[in-house]
């Protein structure tokens, strides 16, 4: 065969894959990949520590009232879970990609359970909840009547005074 025909790509990079045309175009593209994903990364937490620090200022009461009914047991199982569910993943496809093949089954079964697992601890910290074990924050007497979620009665005076101005 000749290498006009098509089928012979000697010349080739063996890691280059078929939509590129260079290897330095390939490494160009999963560079700019990689700094779009730290971009939007660094954004996506800016706002979310953002908008921490400015609730945890605008209603600190509320926030410390809440802090005190966490379970830090609950917390510290959630993460746990979590960390094992992405542990388990990871190893199970560098288990497949090795070929050892071994009882894979065993390894997804285990990766398959992670989510049944926080489903059933959420659910015992929503009827720890419901059932008041986390009263403190969830809760405010304000002229003896009581007011569920803390804070709401706060933002719509903020509101008002936004609007005021």
């Amino acid at each position: 065969m000749s290498s006009s025909d098509g089928h012979a790509h000697s010349s080739r990079h063996p890691h280059l894959a078929e939509h590129f045309e260079t290897i330095q175009q390939q490494d160009y593209a999963a560079r700019l990949g990689m700094w779009l994903f730290l971009g939007t990364e660094v954004l996506l937490f800016a706002g979310l520590f953002l908008g921490y620090t400015v609730y945890r200022h605008f209603y600190h009461a509320t926030w410390h009232a809440c802090s005190q009914a966490l379970n830090v047991w609950m917390g510290m199982g959630n993460t746990l879970v979590l960390i094992s569910s992405s542990l388990t993943v990871a190893l199970t496809i560098e288990i497949v990609r090795a070929g050892n093949g071994g009882n894979r089954a065993d390894k997804i079964d285990l990766t398959s359970m992670m989510p049944a697992i926080k489903i059933e601890n959420d659910r015992v910290i929503l009827i720890k909840i419901s059932l008041g074990s986390a009263k403190p924050g969830m809760q405010r007497r304000h002229h003896g009547a009581v007011k569920p979620f803390v804070g709401m009665e706060d933002h719509r005076q903020h509101a008002v005074r936004i609007r005021a101005v």
